[in-house]
């Protein structure tokens, strides 16, 4: 990802939680990666298992880099969701790989 590229060689914190929306109109959960290096830092949210459009809440979207670099702490800015956990880790996973992190860390709290 192009937005993230000041960020090579971050501390990486991976939060992993359920989401707070209403049961039955719930996602799997959300995966946010914390980055930190050199004073500079950021939140990327990846949404997974969302419904479908009908409830209101898409079931795939992409990375909205204008929306990500005005407000770089807003995990919730990228506006990324995708189908299930195994596209979430895999797109956790290929950005790990293009950052080459100082450190990873993982957090499961709510």
């Amino acid at each position: 990802m192009n937005a993230l590229r000041d960020m090579g060689h971050a501390d990486v914190v991976l939060n992993v939680y359920s989401a707070p929306w209403d049961p039955g109109d719930e996602p799997q959960g959300q995966l946010t990666i914390s980055l930190g290096v050199d004073g500079r830092d950021a939140e990327l949210g990846i949404v997974f298992g969302a419904p479908d459009e009908p409830s209101g809440m898409p079931y795939r979207s992409y990375f909205n880099e204008i929306e990500f670099e005005a407000d770089r702490m807003n995990p919730h800015a990228g506006g990324i969701f995708v189908a299930s956990f195994d596209e979430c880790w895999a797109l956790v996973c290929s950005i790990l790989d293009g950052l080459a992190p100082s450190t990873v860390r993982f957090s499961f709290g709510a």
